[in-house]
């Protein structure tokens, strides 16, 4: 698979996030084919520009979703 555009990466990040499911830049990078520290942008874009508040979840290794704006997509 090809990368992707970032705008289908963010959103797949918001899915999960939104869904309950952890996320981290291994799992974004793994399924989108793109380096550890580009799927770390996109996480952090989404948390300062986006608006998204999460924390990192030590036992599970991945973020979670504490609060999240009113999905626009």
């Amino acid at each position: 698979m090809k990368a992707r555009p970032p705008l289908e990466r963010l959103a797949f990040i918001a899915r999960r996030l939104r869904a309950g499911k952890g996320v981290n830049a291994t799992i974004v990078a793994a399924r989108f084919e793109v380096s550890s520290k580009t799927a770390a942008r996109d996480i952090t874009f989404l948390g300062d520009r986006l608006r998204y508040d999460f924390a990192w979840d030590n036992r599970r290794n991945t973020y979670r979703l504490l609060s999240a704006p009113a999905p626009v997509l």
